[in-house]
């Protein structure tokens, strides 16, 4: 009986060890286990989710915190990194993301004034409440914004889509829009910098979330977009000077002036300096994403002139036209590349507001009103390019060692281009020289004039 017993022990033994074993197969790995990264607490698997991890960055509100306090604590937290020079980059999330990411957090300090971070904290990136997003919309819920490629969505209209939100509400045109979106301050040139963070909260595997943590790379900050190199010149004319006839004023508009002034398609000094020619490097850039201006490019429409005549705006950059008059004008684009449009200004009209697309070059805008005024835009996608001044001077900064072709553009001499090798330090001096046909108007060379600068349908929107 004794020998049965101690049989039936062992059996049943034997049966337990099997089970235990059996259901230790079945018992899923740990996070860390799964991921091969120690003291990860996180299930999340995004590029962003290597970055917090890398560089230590919270990952969502303490208790009683409030977005805004927990958005300033983390900025408080890559200000110190990038101090140090200790921030890390993992693959997926660039240097163009780390700005959205800040972007996304920006407060800049007052109540009044918030970002994304207030309806999509992390680590979630929802607050789980609802909200009225359109003028005559209902409540919806704040969706996540983690693996939006998941669900197809159109990153670039969903932003517009928020920032059209936010004029409406500021203007009192939609009250009914939840008021969130009245303290929101991201513009156009934010899209491209927030699409790439957007982005980095799209998952991937286990098997390569350890690698994003493992190939981070530590990003300078201060160096990223910066060089010491730097491209000066002059622009000169060479031969007669061209005499400036007076402006043809209309009676409202001679009514802003002392004296009539002259036209302003050819001003050259004495010295015979070209103003207004519009330098820039054409070729020879490498294809990246060069941070965009914060401030908008203006166009103002000042006593029956536009200012300034010659400017260059970059692709995405929020580009604003003001009428300083007190009578209307109206500014017509004549582009190809991008939307042409027309728009009537009105005295005392609100600022208009337009985004140019692509790159375009020697885009004229008109004023039908007032046929002399006239104006170019050059639209760059990158930031080397500059106008000469009355003395005929342009400096260009901060470009990278390379082998480029400057060109220099001018409304009525046309283009020229030279070849030029840029060093990784020092500066480099590159002058042109144009000509033109003699006319029976010309001044002799060494003369200038003498006077002061001064200064379709229509679209009602």
């Amino acid at each position: 009986m004794r020998k049965t017993i101690e049989i039936l022990s062992r059996l049943l033994l034997g049966i337990a060890l099997v089970t235990s074993a059996v259901m230790a197969d079945e018992k899923p790995d740990t996070i860390e286990q799964k991921t091969r990264v120690h003291r990860l607490s996180s299930s999340k698997r995004a590029a962003y989710d290597a970055f917090v991890y890398a560089n230590r960055i919270p990952e969502k509100a303490e208790e009683g915190e409030t977005p805004s306090d927990l958005g300033g604590r983390i900025l408080g937290r890559l200000a110190n990194q990038e101090g140090r020079v200790l921030l890390k980059l993992p693959p997926g999330m660039d240097r163009k993301a780390y700005l959205g990411y800040k972007t996304f957090l920006r407060d800049e300090g007052q109540a009044s004034v918030g970002n994304c971070m207030a309806c999509h904290s992390p680590a979630e990136f929802t607050d789980l409440k609802s909200h009225v997003v359109a003028q005559g919309g209902s409540p919806a819920p704040t969706p996540s914004l983690r693996n939006l490629r998941t669900r197809k969505v159109d990153l670039q209209k969903a932003i517009r889509a928020k920032i059209t939100a936010s004029k409406a509400t500021r203007s009192g045109v939609a009250a009914e829009v939840d008021d969130a979106y009245a303290t929101m301050n991201i513009a156009e040139r934010d899209i491209p910098e927030l699409v790439a963070f957007l982005n980095a909260l799209n998952d991937v595997p286990d098997s390569e979330f350890r690698n994003l943590i493992v190939n981070a790379k530590v990003l300078d900050t201060s160096e990223e977009f910066e060089a010491d190199s730097s491209l000066s010149g002059v622009v000169n004319l060479e031969g007669p000077m061209p005499k400036r006839e007076p402006i043809p004023l209309n009676e409202e508009s001679r009514k802003l002036y002392k004296t009539v002034p002259l036209e302003e398609n050819m001003i050259v000094s004495a010295k015979g300096a070209i103003a207004n020619v519009f330098v820039y490097l054409k070729e020879g850039l490498k294809e990246m994403d060069y941070p965009l201006p914060r401030q908008p490019a203006i166009l103002n429409q000042d006593k029956s002139m536009f200012r300034p005549r010659v400017q260059g705006v970059r692709v995405g950059q929020e580009f604003l036209m003001k009428n300083s008059d007190p009578f209307i004008h109206n500014v017509r684009s004549l582009s190809i590349e991008n939307r042409a449009f027309n728009i009537a200004q009105p005295p005392n009209s609100p600022d208009r507001d337009r985004v140019f697309t692509a790159g375009e070059h020697a885009i004229m805008i008109k004023c039908d009103f007032h046929p002399w005024m006239e104006a170019y835009l050059f639209v760059m996608d990158h930031p080397y390019f500059a106008v000469t001044d009355e003395k005929g001077q342009f400096k260009i900064e901060g470009l990278p060692a390379g082998e480029y072709t400057l060109a220099a553009w001018h409304e009525e001499l046309g283009e020229q281009e030279k070849k030029i090798t840029v060093d990784a330090t020092g500066s480099l001096d590159v002058s042109f020289s144009f000509t033109r046909p003699n006319h029976e108007k010309d001044l002799p060379a060494g003369t200038a004039e003498t006077q002061a600068p001064q200064g379709d349908r229509l679209d009602q929107e």
